[in-house]
């Protein structure tokens, strides 16, 4: 029979790594069809026995109303003038129905690795693959406002049912925000899911190949 293997135990550093990596800071991105989050996973040496994770309030100001405060950030972007909302901001502009003229864009991400041209739209702001971008970098900034330390790796979720083409154009608006992602950084969202749960929870142990369901729940609307 095989050995039993705890599934928690693979997502923890042996002895020998332990003591030759330092502190470790890795940023995850979940770019949501009507709400994105930023995770924070932090692995110190010197308190080994678990990863630190946490998902990260961003400040969303507001056109009219300050500024909003939360974990959810909509995946909205308005151009107001000459100015840039993203995320709560831009849903309140859509709330008041100046949503019209394509200068405001939701739930792009559904048209991801398509040729949509939004006609009429400010420069910079043409395509899903550019709104998904601003939407991307804007959390990215917020990761560094929150601490502008190391971060030692970077990866964004996609739907598991994401094509080629969806994922070329996520790694594309990623690499227009800034975010260096590589080979195994665009992870599928109930893989995602699987290892956030496995590495929070003592799992029971494996001896031997095992099927594990994980149930991945759509967002609901952000209106």
């Amino acid at each position: 029979m095989a050995e039993e293997l705890s599934i928690s135990s693979l997502f923890q550093p042996s002895k020998q790594a332990r003591a030759a990596l330092g502190a470790v800071r890795t940023i995850g991105i979940d770019l949501g069809t009507t709400t994105s989050v930023v995770a924070e996973a932090r692995w110190d040496p010197s308190s080994p026995d678990r990863a630190i994770v946490r998902c990260l309030e961003v400040a969303q100001p507001t056109e009219r109303d300050g500024v909003f405060v939360d974990v959810l950030v909509p995946s909205a972007v308005a151009v107001v003038g000459e100015e840039k909302l993203v995320g709560e901001g831009a849903r309140r502009v859509a709330a008041r129905g100046l949503h019209q003229d394509r200068r405001f864009f939701l739930e792009t991400k559904n048209f991801m690795g398509t040729r949509r041209v939004y006609g009429g739209a400010p420069e910079g702001f043409r395509t899903p693959v550019e709104i998904a971008g601003h939407i991307l970098e804007y959390l990215a900034e917020a990761i560094r406002t929150a601490d502008p330390s190391q971060v030692d790796r970077q990866v964004v979720t996609v739907p598991g049912s994401f094509n080629p083409a969806q994922r070329r154009d996520t790694r594309r608006a990623a690499d227009l925000a800034g975010l260096s992602l590589g080979p195994g950084d665009l992870l599928d969202e109930p893989l995602a899911a699987f290892l956030d749960f496995a590495s929070r929870h003592e799992l029971p142990p494996l001896a031997q190949r095992q099927r594990l369901a994980v149930f991945d729940w759509a967002a609901g609307p952000v209106m």
